[in-house]
């Protein structure tokens, strides 16, 4: 079940007064609410803007800040259920933003595009930071996500050919 806690079509009308402090121990109450639920998966964003991603900043930097304490609050609770945001729209995916994308458990893909490639495109990203997060030394192989590619991939830890 995915649930959103918060999110950017909410922020502003339900969180409008709250400080950081509130969004913190909202977060920890959600989690502890539904610690007995082991399907959960928590989300935030909803048509969100932050300031790092290309193209449009149309979200208050206040929401990123209130979506932080609202997921410090779920993991200061212990919970390490899945975590990811949703941004903006016509087409994105989680680690559009740097700011969100090593917080992120998965990319979550939305688009008013042709799905399908949008989908390819967060799982090849996906596949890759799996890749280069397994990876300790800095040995030059091949990345199995990139191996078709040729190029660098994070932080040029591996090589192509």
């Amino acid at each position: 079940m995915f649930l959103y806690p918060i999110d950017g079509w909410t922020a502003g009308n339900a969180f409008r007064n709250a400080t950081r402090e509130d969004a913190y121990r909202y977060g920890a109450m959600v989690a502890a609410r539904y610690a007995g639920f082991p399907n959960i998966v928590w989300m935030t964003g909803g048509d969100h803007f932050p300031s790092d991603l290309p193209g449009r900043h149309d979200s208050p930097p206040v929401y990123d800040e209130l979506f932080e304490e609202v997921l410090s609050g779920i993991r200061s609770t212990g919970d390490t259920r899945p975590f990811s945001i949703q941004l903006g729209y016509p087409a994105s995916i989680s680690t559009d933003s740097p700011q969100w994308a090593p917080r992120v458990a998965f990319n979550f893909v939305y688009t008013y595009l042709p799905t399908y490639r949008a989908v390819l495109d967060a799982y090849r990203r996906n596949r890759l930071r799996r890749c280069c997060r397994r990876r300790t030394t800095r040995v030059r192989t091949t990345c199995p996500a990139r191996r078709s590619r040729g190029t660098r991939c994070c932080a040029g830890r591996w090589r192509g050919r």
